[in-house]
């Protein structure tokens, strides 16, 4: 596998897993508009975006999904193959 997702909430972490690819959600402005979605693969550039409130955080592998979080309001941060969630809650669909 190439990239580690990481979601952490207040009560900790809740999800750390393997994919190849992952799609987040970002928004553009203070009212949580704009913005659309992008994929990280392996060695992308260190990056930080706000996540639209009630979006997805999705892991592919192999071109097909295995698993997705909805994220109530947040920021992701990617460095080194890591993409870390940080949001104020998170649940697995």
């Amino acid at each position: 596998m190439a990239l580690t997702l990481v979601i952490l909430t207040p009560s900790g972490e809740t999800a750390r897993l393997e994919a190849e690819s992952i799609r987040l959600e970002a928004c553009d402005n203070a009212s949580g508009e704009g913005g659309g979605s992008f994929g990280i693969r392996k060695g992308h550039m260190p990056a930080v975006a706000a996540l639209k409130e009630n979006s997805l955080a999705r892991a592919f592998t192999s071109g097909r999904e295995t698993a997705a979080y909805r994220i109530s309001a947040g920021f992701a941060r990617v460095e080194n193959d890591t993409v870390t969630v940080i949001a104020e809650s998170a649940e697995k669909v």
